[in-house]
């Protein structure tokens, strides 16, 4: 009897305990449950940008954003209701270096085509001229001297002014040009054992060659013109118009 009294109370309180541990863990259970949904809900509040009931809205302006003209030149505090729309965008008239000194900082350049590479005269001359095509006339070199470098540039110069010319030498400063069938001669004159003058050339140059026998009595084969020597060389600086 007595065992059978000790058993049933041990039994009686292992339920009793049972169900104590039972309805705490779930009390304990809805409690946590309740202040989690609570917290989750305010930051679900939070990145959706909601605001609580408590917390108030700040007022929307719905005025219509306009767009910059860049052709105005000053600013208005009020708009025009009855501006077309066409208006409010930038003139095609703008001209893209205005465009591009508003948005590019002072010191951006926009970039360029670079400049050529032009050989120019050791000497002070310049920029070497172009040789006009068919002409006769030696490449400029920077390795040639001045006389000769003057003395090209003088043929460009009359190629240009429609001179047919050979060739062409430099001596004693002054550039010949050498024609077909044209000589320079230096004229000169002697006289003879009987005292009677005679006529011959002490110096010639041209495209067309004498004998010596031609040279002494001043004479040219038939068709060939003569050009005096003395007046008709050309001084590269006056035809240039380069400063000494």
């Amino acid at each position: 009897m007595f065992q059978y009294l000790v058993s049933s109370r041990l039994i009686q309180g292992g339920l009793v305990f049972f169900v104590l541990s039972v309805s705490g863990s779930l009390l304990y259970s809805w409690h946590v449950k309740r202040t989690t949904d609570k917290a989750l809900a305010q930051h679900r509040r939070f990145l959706q940008g909601h605001p609580t009931p408590s917390e108030t809205r700040p007022a929307v302006d719905t005025q219509e954003i306009r767009p910059v003209d860049f052709g105005e030149t000053g600013t208005s505090s009020e708009s025009d209701a009855s501006q077309d729309a066409d208006d409010t965008e930038p003139s095609d008239d703008v001209a893209f270096d205005d465009l591009a000194d508003a948005f590019l900082p002072d010191d951006v350049v926009l970039s360029e085509e670079p400049a050529e590479d032009v050989p120019v005269s050791p000497y002070g001359f310049g920029a070497y001229p172009e040789i006009p095509e068919g002409a006769p006339i030696a490449n400029f070199d920077e390795n040639d001297s001045a006389e000769m470098e003057l003395m090209l540039r003088v043929a460009v110069k009359k190629w240009n002014e429609g001179h047919r010319f050979i060739g062409a030498v430099i001596e004693n400063g002054k550039v010949y040009l050498n024609y077909p069938n044209t000589i320079y001669a230096k004229h000169a004159t002697q006289t003879d054992p009987d005292g009677e003058p005679f006529h011959y050339y002490s110096r010639v140059l041209g495209a067309v060659g004498l004998t010596p026998e031609q040279m002494e009595r001043g004479e040219t084969p038939p068709g060939v013109k003569v050009i005096d020597f003395d007046s008709e060389g050309l001084d590269p600086y006056e035809v240039l118009g380069f400063s000494r």
